[in-house]
């Protein structure tokens, strides 16, 4: 008798003895898919040429009802952002890039909005966005906190006086034109600034133009003394009168006043004035020819998110439950309902079994799953008040770049071989074609099929394939294709 077999669904299984193989199993098959029969798989098109470095990152993603195409580019230690939302590739701001040798870029976006990390801790998250036209920068510069005026105070240094510091918040928070005093003509005399909470900015509005040879000493307490302050972007005191701005990185000992409060016009304490505030102090050790104003102080904190992950450099980025999520470490964090900014230091979980670094995170149902070298973890719940953390499975990756969500089922590789964890269960799905399973691969979501990409093939599975048998083993179709295809 002659059988004619028709359906192949169950793809290749290149380890199987032939005797086992199952009637819906080829032994080999290369560059087609079964979709209601064989299929021949598609070409490609050629989209983009990157004539120079390498592309360490790529996202798609929808944005003023287009869908666009996001790059990251290494050319030698420097990595570019590009976009083809004005339909060609086109660099984003070339004031913006990345600095690095091994930089890879996770993406994840929460409407139009896209977090990216760098998965080698070397440079700090961003944020990319339309505002007439495509934007990127930080995610400290893009939530950044103007200090509600009841938090902050400021007022004279006056060197060498009985009460050297004298409260003028009152000129500084108002709008009262050159009424602020900055700087008088005597040499380490200037001003001060204290809130009750950490800030890295200080706008003074109309700020007036210096004259003679100023020379500014910026210095913070640190809880012993007041030492120097390193301030990245010092105002420039000599330029025309106008706004001008001081923005420092926050020091890591920056401590608490311990000693006494301001006093005001009379003499009188200011209390809370700086006690048990974070001060500043900026005192002129040149000083101008002649008394310097200015209108007004903002006071504002630009690194709210370096400051809410503690100065860690997160390597893994999801969205679920309408959260960012950033992972460091063992430690996760997240941001507001809805928004990617909001980054507090008390909002975050911490998952320590499996290893000692979240390698990947995926929305998978009503949890975040957390992968780790070897543990799955799941953070259940919708706000603080209810989150729990808890192990969901003791077989995880260092890959978390082949981690993808298809239809539900969590695919990833580890060891040379294809795991998916469903409904609980964490199956082996690839012991009849581990010999095709390479490791470092990517994975990838696309259509209802989960994509491995490696530098020697491709291979894809059907998640609605997949079958467990009595003894918890489980199998899956895969089909195998070569990484260059033909163009048609």
């Amino acid at each position: 008798m002659i059988k004619e077999y028709r359906d192949f669904s169950m793809g290749k299984g290149t380890n199987l003895p032939d005797e086992n193989m199952p009637d819906k199993m080829l032994k080999d098959a290369l560059n087609v898919y079964w979709d209601a029969g064989l299929k021949k798989r598609h070409g490609y098109k050629e989209v983009y040429d990157q004539e120079s470095g390498a592309i360490v990152g790529h996202h798609f993603v929808e944005m003023e009802g287009y869908g666009v195409a996001i790059i990251a580019v290494l050319v030698t230690t420097t990595v570019k952002f590009y976009s083809n939302y004005s339909g060609t590739m086109t660099e984003i701001d070339a004031s913006f890039t990345w600095t690095g040798a091994s930089v890879e870029i996770g993406f994840a976006s929460l409407g139009e909005k896209t977090v990216l990390v760098d998965k080698s801790a070397g440079n700090i998250p961003a944020v990319i966005y339309y505002d007439g036209g495509m934007k990127i920068c930080t995610l400290d510069s893009y939530d950044v906190r103007t200090i509600d005026t009841p938090f902050w105070f400021a007022g004279q240094y006056d060197y060498g006086a009985t009460n050297e510091y004298i409260d003028d918040t009152t000129d500084a928070q108002d709008a009262g034109t050159d009424d602020y005093s900055l700087a008088t003509t005597i040499a380490k005399d200037g001003f001060w600034v204290a809130s009750a909470s950490k800030f890295s900015k200080v706008l003074l509005t109309e700020c007036d133009k210096f004259d003679g040879s100023p020379d500014a000493a910026y210095t913070y307490y640190n809880g012993t003394e007041l030492t120097t302050l390193t301030v990245a972007t010092p105002a420039v005191w000599t330029d025309d009168k106008g706004d001008k701005y001081m923005e420092f990185a926050i020091p890591s000992d920056w401590a608490v006043w311990d000693g006494d409060d301001a006093v005001d016009s009379n003499a009188s304490t200011v209390t809370g004035s700086m006690k048990g505030n974070y001060v500043i102090r900026v005192s002129f050790t040149t000083a101008p020819d002649s008394a310097m104003d200015c209108d007004k102080l903002t006071v504002s904190l630009t690194e709210a998110v370096t400051q809410a992950l503690s100065g860690e450099k997160p390597t893994a980025v999801c969205v679920h439950n309408s959260k960012v999520w950033l992972a460091s470490g063992n430690s996760i964090n997240y941001s507001d309902y809805g928004k990617v900014t909001g980054w507090q230091p008390y909002l975050f979980e911490y998952f320590s079994d499996g290893g000692a670094q979240i390698n990947a995170m995926v929305s998978l149902g009503d949890y975040l799953c957390l992968v780790k070298d070897n543990a799955l973890g799941g953070i259940y719940g919708t706000t603080q008040e209810n989150f729990t953390v808890k192990t969901v499975a003791t077989k995880g990756t260092g890959n978390g770049n082949s981690c993808a969500v298809v239809k539900g089922v969590l695919f990833y590789q580890s060891a040379g071989i294809i795991w998916v964890f469903i409904n609980g269960y964490l199956l082996n799905i690839s012991k009849h074609i581990s010999d095709r399973i390479q490791d470092s691969g990517y994975g990838i979501e696309y259509n209802g099929y989960w994509y491995y990409v490696t530098a020697g093939r491709i291979l894809l599975v059907d998640p609605d394939t997949i079958i467990r048998d009595d003894l918890g083993d489980g199998m899956a179709a895969f089909w195998e294709w070569s990484i260059n295809a033909a163009t048609s």
